[in-house]
């Protein structure tokens, strides 16, 4: 709309309708760049908006990913922690027990690089 008005009182038609009275046409003018003007501001501060809910919303996805990595860590963590106490209590032949805290230990691990290459494809 505006750019319909901005182009009616610049051609020489728009310029008729004013006839002498020129400060008049003028003010128009000056009316219109102002809120041009400001509608622009709108816009540049609106894409300040959205840009900076892009970037919380990063930092968010990237808390959110520290956050999964630190709860696989804990758990591979406390694995570990089984492993020494079996080998305490029953000693270092429980092949059995062992057998059950490395399988876990391993699909940690892996569970671990699956999410890491998750991480790096986003």
């Amino acid at each position: 709309m505006r750019q319909f008005y901005l182009e009616k009182l610049l051609s020489q038609e728009g310029r008729n309708i004013y006839g002498s009275n020129e400060k008049q046409y003028y003010e128009d003018l000056q009316d219109l760049y102002n809120d041009i003007i400001g509608d622009m501001k709108d816009v540049e501060s609106k894409y300040e908006d959205v840009l900076d809910d892009i970037i919380d919303a990063y930092d968010e996805l990237a808390d959110r990913m520290e956050f999964r990595n630190e709860q696989l860590e804990y758990e591979l963590n406390f694995l570990e922690h089984q492993r020494d106490m079996i080998e305490l209590i029953h000693g270092d032949e429980s092949y059995d027990m062992f057998g059950i805290v490395n399988q876990a230990q391993v699909e940690g691990t892996l569970q671990k690089v699956n999410e890491a290459k998750l991480q790096y494809d986003y």
